[in-house]
């Protein structure tokens, strides 16, 4: 399943903003909310924001993280 499969990244790489954010797309995909926000939420902690591509996905978890309307 695809959360085992991004679950298991996380735990290859747990440094990684990027795989924290992909973990994130697939619960919120399962409707999984509050897991999503909470993998949302490590990535942005995760994220060093060092480089113009790092604050762009930054900025795009940032946006999942708000409330649709």
């Amino acid at each position: 399943d695809v959360i085992a499969l991004h679950t298991l990244t996380t735990l290859l790489f747990p440094s990684s903003h990027r795989a924290a954010a992909r973990l994130g797309d697939a619960q919120r995909a399962a409707s999984d909310t509050a897991a999503a926000a909470a993998s949302y939420r490590r990535a942005l902690e995760l994220n060093p924001r060092a480089t113009d591509a790092d604050r762009a996905a930054a900025e795009s978890v940032e946006r999942r993280l708000r409330p649709r309307p």
